[in-house]
């Protein structure tokens, strides 16, 4: 009887996830007091246990929601390239089993091997349909975020990679994890909409992202049930500065605090969202948790409380050993002026960063809240020097 009872269960699960809803899974005690209720918006403050699919689950962000989603309850397929190892946030190694034709339980993490940059993920047609029908969701995080890689690799694996897996499940509910620096060049306020379209960007990985969103979007615009979520400086744990590993942002923040260049252009008045990474696992987790809600929706996981440039100098300043460079204005820095060691640095590690350092964009974070009620914690100068003493003590950082 429990097993007929699991079966139409299932069943309901499947039908409901080709409308873009699924139902809670309910163990036998409460499904036998709670009579299921019909899916409806009324639903979104719900917490549905779903089978989530997530691409690029071996990244940074993809263990960390996948850790985040089984111990919420949802079953996990977990879409890797080359690199099966799941690990959390923490260091923890995430328990995992490769799929072996069955759909991940609830709490368990089963993974497959793919290629987003290859038509249908480079599996055959029948084993992508048969992954389709064991999927209520697809959460979309994988992603090629250096920014010095050739323009050619980002419309490979971003935009590319996203027009595949949107072909290779194409009634599959979708999460995409975007940007939120796909607003590009734009300042001030910053709305959860579509971009603007009038502003540039100041590197390749912004340009793409924005490209794959607007694949998104034209897919969300024949009905497909979608929601964007975007991140935006992506740091440590905001209560301890913990963070599996140190990237992109972190990189560039080493060769400033151990004094590798004297001068860079800043604009005074620039300021740059950093995120703690539990408010962006947190804020998928409640977008997945609430998916009835989030359908048609873009959500800023930011902190909606920029850092101005000067004074993420000065936070670095009053630590005794670093030595943070000069920030003069754009308009009178000249890079070919700069000792050739530095000329060297600044072509290769930084210049593409430095499109954060003349902006300050300001993101609405109203969806998330409405959603969940999940806010941002204050990333104040206290939270920058957690994120500092984290990456000293790990040795990324030197230390006095």
């Amino acid at each position: 009887m429990l097993e007929h009872a699991r079966n139409r269960q299932a069943r309901a699960i499947r039908c409901n996830a080709r409308r873009g809803r699924t139902e809670p899974l309910r163990g036998p005690k409460e499904s036998s007091h709670s009579p299921t209720r019909p899916c409806s918006r009324t639903l979104a403050r719900v917490v549905l246990k779903m089978r989530v699919a997530i691409t690029g689950a071996a990244g940074l962000l993809g263990s960390a929601l996948a850790d985040a989603l089984v111990q919420a309850g949802h079953g996990v397929l977990a879409i890797v390239h080359q690199n099966a190892d799941l690990i959390a946030n923490d260091g923890r190694r995430l328990a995992s089993m490769p799929w072996s034709g069955a759909a991940a339980a609830p709490g368990e993490i089963v993974t497959m091997r793919a290629d987003i940059s290859e038509p249908l993920l480079g599996l055959d047609r029948g084993l992508a349909a048969l992954l389709a029908s064991q999927i209520d969701l697809v959460v979309h995080a994988a992603a090629l975020t250096a920014f010095k890689a050739p323009w050619a690799l980002h419309e490979a694996v971003n935009i590319n990679g996203t027009a595949h897996v949107l072909a290779t499940w194409p009634s599959a509910p979708l999460l995409y994890i975007s940007t939120a620096y796909v607003c590009g060049d734009k300042d001030g306020a910053i709305d959860e909409a579509p971009r603007d379209a009038a502003y540039g960007f100041s590197n390749g990985y912004e340009r793409s992202k924005a490209r794959a969103e607007a694949l998104i979007v034209a897919a969300a615009a024949t009905g497909r049930p979608i929601a964007i979520a975007r991140p935006s400086v992506v740091l440590g744990d905001h209560a301890t500065g913990t963070i599996r590993s140190f990237d992109t942002f972190y990189a560039v923040f080493r060769l400033l605090a151990e004094g590798r260049l004297s001068a860079l252009p800043a604009m005074p008045d620039a300021a740059i969202d950093f995120v703690p990474i539990d408010h962006v696992i947190g804020g998928v987790a409640d977008i997945v948790a609430h998916w009835d809600g989030a359908i048609g929706k873009t959500f800023h996981l930011t902190s909606g409380q920029p850092v101005n440039i000067m004074d993420f100098r000065a936070a670095m300043a009053q630590i005794r050993h670093f030595r943070p460079p000069a920030f003069v204005p754009p308009a009178t820095f000249d890079a070919d002026a700069l000792p050739p060691v530095e000329r060297r640095i600044y072509a290769r590690a930084v210049r593409q960063y430095m499109g954060y350092f003349a902006r300050a964009p300001r993101f609405a974070t109203n969806n998330l809240a409405t959603l969940s009620g999940r806010r941002c914690p204050p990333m104040d100068a206290a939270a920058l020097h957690r994120m500092i003493g984290y990456a000293m003590a790990r040795g990324f950082l030197k230390q006095g």
